[in-house]
C-alpha cells in the first residue's frame, strides 16, 4: 500500500559502523530535529547514519558516524574513500540542497552505490522520500505517523476505484488492454457454439473383385 505523510519538519536516518550488503547509508546535516529522525530510523531500518557540519564551501567539514551507541568522528580522507566501511553499501542518500551539502563529499561516488539527494530537510517530505527509498511497510508508516503526529494518506485509493468489483451495478467500466478500450455496457456476450451436426452414416466401400487371367495351355506337340 503506498502512503505519503501530510505535515512538519525533519529527516534522516543511521545505525551500525558498517553499512550492512544491501544497506543503505544516509548522509545528512547535523541539525537537532534531521538527527532525531535519522537515530529513529538507524534504531528501526537499520541504516548507517552520517552527520556532517559545514556546508557547500566548507574545505574540511566535520563528519561523524553513528555506531548504533554513540557517535565516532571520521576523518574526511577516509570518508571520501569509504573507509569507515566495511563493505560498500546498495545505496547512499546525500541529505541537502546544493547549499548545504560541501563539495568536499564529491568522490564518494566511488563507494556510495546508488546515490540519490534529498533537497529537502522538513519532515514530511524528507520522509516520504526515506520511506521510498527504504520501502517502508504499512507498519513503518502508521509508526512515523504517530511518532511525529503525521497524517497518512492512501495514495491508492483512487486507484482501488477503477476495479469492475467497486463500480455501481450497470455503470459503465472503461476495460483496458493492450491499447483496447472498451466498456462493459458494449461488450457483446460470447458467440454461441456452432449448432452441433450429425455426421451422415457412412456408405459402404464397393470392392470389386479382380479379374484373373487364365494363362494359355499349350497342346502337347503330335509326331
Amino acid at each position: 500500500m503506498k502512503k505519503q505523510f501530510g505535515v512538519l519538519a525533519a529527516v534522516l536516518l543511521g545505525t551500525n559502523w558498517a553499512a550492512l550488503a544491501g544497506g543503505t547509508v544516509v548522509v545528512a546535516p547535523a541539525r537537532y530535529n534531521v538527527m532525531q529522525v535519522g537515530l529513529d530510523l538507524a534504531a528501526r531500518n537499520g541504516v548507517t547514519l552520517v552527520s556532517y557540519q559545514g556546508e557547500a564551501t566548507t574545505a574540511k567539514p566535520l563528519i561523524h558516524v553513528w555506531n548504533g551507541q554513540e557517535w565516532n568522528f571520521v576523518a574526511l580522507e577516509d570518508f571520501q574513500a569509504g573507509k569507515f566501511l566495511s563493505e560498500k553499501p546498495k545505496q547512499t542518500v546525500v541529505v541537502g540542497d546544493e547549499q548545504m551539502v560541501p563539495q568536499a563529499f564529491a568522490p564518494i561516488s566511488a563507494w556510495a552505490g546508488q546515490q540519490q539527494t534529498i533537497r529537502a530537510i522538513e519532515t514530511e517530505a524528507l520522509l516520504n522520500q526515506l520511506g521510498t527509498a527504504l520501502k517502508f511497510r504499512d507498519a513503518d508508516w502508521q509508526w512515523y505517523a504517530s511518532r511525529y503526529n503525521l497524517k497518512l494518506q492512501d495514495l491508492n485509493a483512487p486507484k482501488r476505484k477503477t476495479s469492475i468489483y467497486d463500480q455501481p451495478f450497470g455503470q459503465p467500466f472503461t476495460l483496458k488492454h493492450r491499447g483496447m478500450t472498451q466498456k462493459t455496457s458494449e461488450i457483446q456476450p460470447p458467440a454461441p457454439p456452432p449448432a452441433k451436426t450429425e455426421a451422415a452414416e457412412p456408405k459402404p466401400a464397393v470392392v470389386e473383385a479382380p479379374v484373373l487371367e487364365t494363362p494359355p495351355v499349350e497342346k502337347p506337340a503330335t509326331k
